[in-house]
């Protein structure tokens, strides 16, 4: 309807997993998107390639094929739907039918890089949310998260209190959650309550936590999480799942705790394997590891969990897990 309005618009992906990659594609599978959606193939095109070039100012170099540009092409089969056939890089077949053509040397990593992890784990017994009361009930804020939705509600949930701890509650999908700082041991975590992820038992954690990027874990118990959280941090970052003392699957990310060494199959193949054990431990989620990456990411409302306290982001201010508490 108002064409001259996409003319500062573009396409981007936002985060791809490499199960995503391999099986939809990325900026391929954006464009189609588009297309589907109803807009007109060439202008989806150019939402990918000559827009964005010229809001960085590079279209002077890249974005079209013109004399002058770089030789940056891609020969498709199909617009509508985007095929994409051959991909050429400064003139060199680089891709065909899917697979790399070009020969990329190995890069060898600094070893600084694959040794980030330097986290002080708390002990298990003190992955939990205190009570000022020695049993009874509390009110107590939750963050509820929503596969597919960066944004999240805080809620505020009756949980029961035993021994001076808040307990989480399987029946109400409210489990414990807990942040822990990975870059200078500094010891620094915080625990709270979240909603959303449906685990039965056991837990998940993850090095890959924006924008800190700090070890984030949820799950049923604490000592499920001790366990996932040490597997997370023994292998210099990544994903794991525990049940327990036992770790069910983990998939390393020893680049930085955020990026695998490995050939996308193999990758591949290991978040399959976490994936299906995070099923087998209750998940709903189709990859619960996405919500989780965006728990501690306090720019985003409602609430968030960072290794500082739990954070309320319409006001940019930490905030008591425990609301009121109802000695019995």
């Amino acid at each position: 309807k108002h064409p001259a309005s996409l003319e500062q618009c573009t396409l981007a992906s936002d985060d791809r997993e490499v199960l995503d990659l391999l099986t939809k594609g990325h900026m391929d599978h954006v464009v189609n998107r588009a297309i589907e959606l109803g807009l007109d193939r060439v202008k989806a095109v150019k939402l990918a390639s000559l827009n964005p070039a010229r809001r960085f100012r590079l279209d002077h170099e890249i974005g079209c094929i013109a004399p002058g540009r770089r030789a940056d092409i891609l020969l498709c089969t199909s617009l509508s739907p985007l095929r994409v056939e051959e991909v050429y890089a400064d003139g060199k077949l680089v891709a065909k039918s899917g697979e790399l053509a070009a020969r990329i040397p190995e890069f060898k990593h600094p070893s600084y890089a694959l040794n980030t992890i330097k986290a002080k784990l708390p002990d298990p017994e003190l992955i939990a949310v205190k009570a000022g009361i020695d049993r009874g009930a509390c009110k107590a804020r939750v963050i509820e998260v929503k596969e597919g939705e960066a944004y999240t509600r805080m809620l505020v949930k009756v949980l029961e209190v035993k021994a001076g701890l808040v307990q989480p509650s399987i029946e109400e999908d409210v489990l414990l959650a807990t942040v822990v700082e990975r870059h200078r041991a500094s010891g620094s975590f915080s625990v709270g309550f979240v909603s959303g992820f449906r685990l039965e038992r056991g837990a998940i954690a993850s090095s890959i936590g924006h924008d800190s990027h700090n070890l984030t874990s949820v799950g049923a118990d604490s000592a499920s999480i001790h366990t996932a959280l040490k597997a997370v941090a023994e292998m210099q970052g990544g994903l794991a799942v525990a049940e327990g003392s036992r770790v069910l699957a983990r998939l390393q990310l020893k680049l930085a705790g955020l990026m695998s060494t490995d050939p996308p199959s193999k990758v591949a193949d290991g978040l399959r394997r976490v994936l299906e054990a995070a099923r087998q431990l209750g998940c709903e989620m189709d990859n619960p590891f996405m919500p989780l990456s965006f728990l501690p990411l306090p720019v985003i409302p409602e609430a968030r969990l960072t290794d500082k306290g739990l954070v309320d982001a319409r006001g940019l201010r930490i905030v008591p897990v425990v609301v009121e508490e109802l000695p019995s």
